[in-house]
């Protein structure tokens, strides 16, 4: 698949064949989820924003090779949303026991991205049908005082090893941490 047209199309045609099999259907779509970063923002998180060329291949080149890089790109051209928002959510897709940390100038705009993700698994109905683990496992994580929510939880095991996402401003105590974004 070279361009995004095509590959928009191949989406289709695959969706028709397994149109009438719900089960089939659910499970492809879990795979393009987990293995597809454009496909996961448009067709499960609804942005359709996305859905243009030069995201496409923003989008393609993450895939290639997310990680080692510093990733700078001008203002408005999504790279929060590409990374910070669907990559993060598809790494937590493909293992829910992964720990990410989302860092910023500043806190309440790492704070800003943890509440989005948050909201994106709490309310997005197709990914709460196709990842039904999920559902009702993400919380938030308090600090032992219980007042500032310092990141949240999604495990499926009964007590979780660690919090899945953190965030903060530049002065961070030492975390055990996955993956920086």
């Amino acid at each position: 698949m070279n361009n995004r047209q095509e590959t928009v199309a191949a989406y289709e045609r695959l969706m028709v064949k397994v149109a009438n099999d719900d089960e089939l259907r659910h499970y492809v779509e879990r795979e393009l989820a987990k293995s597809d970063l454009f496909y996961l923002l448009v067709n499960i998180l609804g942005r359709n924003d996305v859905n243009r060329d030069w995201l496409y291949d923003r989008c393609r080149e993450v895939e290639a090779a997310p990680d080692g890089y510093l990733d700078l790109w001008p203002r408005e051209y999504y790279k929060s949303t590409i990374i910070t928002y669907g990559k993060t959510i598809q790494d937590i897709l493909c293992d829910p026991e992964i720990t990410i940390g989302i860092f910023s100038y500043s806190r309440p705009i790492a704070k800003a991205f943890l509440r989005q993700i948050k909201r994106e698994f709490e309310a997005n109905e197709t990914l709460r049908l196709l990842f039904r683990i999920f559902a009702g496992r993400i919380r938030s994580a308090m600090r032992q005082s219980g007042v500032r929510t310092t990141g949240l939880l999604c495990s499926a095991r009964v007590i979780p090893k660690r919090v899945l996402l953190r965030h903060g401003g530049w002065l961070m105590r030492s975390l055990l941490l996955d993956i920086i974004s």
